[in-house]
């Protein structure tokens, strides 16, 4: 793999913080890099599930993590992103 594309997923990763877009385009850009379609569906849930851990515990370090667990919005955040990702990884299938 060539860094261009490191430096891509690495700038993907990055704007996912910021916008729900960015989790659709790091998925996809985790489906192409993978060796397997299989590959690329584990990898983008991992990614996920270890983004909503960070939101997780940004949202520890406010204070408000607790209070936030016992909303279910918090879990359909996590369901939402991982469709997002495991669905536009997916992508692959039709490289």
């Amino acid at each position: 793999m060539s860094s261009a594309k490191y430096a891509l997923l690495g700038v993907a990763v990055i704007s996912s913080f910021f916008h729900w877009a960015g989790i659709a385009v790091t998925g996809a850009i985790i489906g192409f890099m993978s060796r397997s379609y299989k590959r690329a569906i584990l990898y983008s849930f991992l990614f996920a599930l270890a983004l909503w851990l960070v939101f997780l515990g940004y949202l520890a370090a406010m204070g408000v993590a607790e209070k936030a667990l016992s909303f279910p919005l918090i879990y359909i955040s996590l369901a939402l992103s991982s469709v997002i990702a495991v669905v536009s990884s997916s992508l692959r299938a039709f490289k």
